[in-house]
């Protein structure tokens, strides 16, 4: 079984792809600690694109935007890649 869940990791595959900016905004909240509070506009448009596909939740006020489990995939994914 966990040679199952080893190889079911290993075979994630990108489904929604983002720009640079875009990943370089989901390393940010990564880096500090998968919580990040939005101040500049250019953050916020990032978050939602970051929502939009699913490796992101912003909180209700619109001020906080959270890392999700498929945003961690997505940049261990990507580390991978490179």
């Amino acid at each position: 079984m966990d040679a199952l869940s080893n190889s079911s990791k290993s075979s994630i595959t990108i489904t929604v792809p983002l720009c640079e900016r875009d990943r370089a905004f989901l390393r940010s909240i990564r880096v500090a600690g998968g919580r990040l509070q939005l101040v500049r506009s250019i953050d916020r448009e990032s978050a939602k694109a970051c929502h939009a596909a699913g490796y992101a939740r912003i909180s209700l006020d619109g001020n906080i935007v959270r890392l999700t489990g498929h945003g961690q995939a997505y940049l261990d994914r990507l580390m991978r890649a490179h």
